[in-house]
């Protein structure tokens, strides 16, 4: 178990890949070039918010945002929504946070290197036990999920 305030030393297993935000949102959002993320950025910290929804009234991917947002974005504006709006629809918090999928999908991608286990293990300040562990119910929660 992590110390308080510790990230973890391991991923949860339960935690999903990394999810991309959809290449049509990212192709036709009125954001999509990138050049409007500082509103957004303000917007989280409650300085541009109805700017940034403003940005978002129009927008030909609001929905397709909003949609991906509920489910996977914690932090930010999405389709005009706030955090706090989306966790109220999604009636919880994020089961995963955008980092613990990455690093759940780093260490798949390491395990599945050839590397030794025992070196991953230790790189990350694990015993090969505890790695063994998490790659048991890491396989086990991606085959109930299938």
């Amino acid at each position: 178990m992590a110390q308080r305030g510790r990230k973890p030393l391991l991923p949860s297993p339960d935690a999903p890949g990394p999810e991309v935000v959809p290449t049509i949102i990212r192709e036709i959002g009125t954001c999509a070039d990138g050049t409007m993320i500082d509103v957004f950025d303000a917007a989280m910290n409650g300085a541009r918010i109805d700017e940034a929804r403003k940005i978002c009234a129009d927008c030909p991917a609001r929905e397709m945002c909003q949609r991906y947002a509920i489910g996977n974005e914690p932090l930010g504006i999405w389709g005009g929504m706030t955090p706090g709006e989306r966790a109220e629809i999604r009636l919880t918090t994020l089961l995963h946070t955008p980092e613990e999928r990455r690093d759940a999908e780093e260490l798949r991608i390491e395990l599945g290197s050839g590397r030794l286990h025992e070196h991953i293990a230790a790189e990350r300040g694990v015993s090969s036990r505890t790695l063994a562990r998490w790659i048991v119910r890491d396989t086990a929660s991606h085959e109930s999920a299938a």
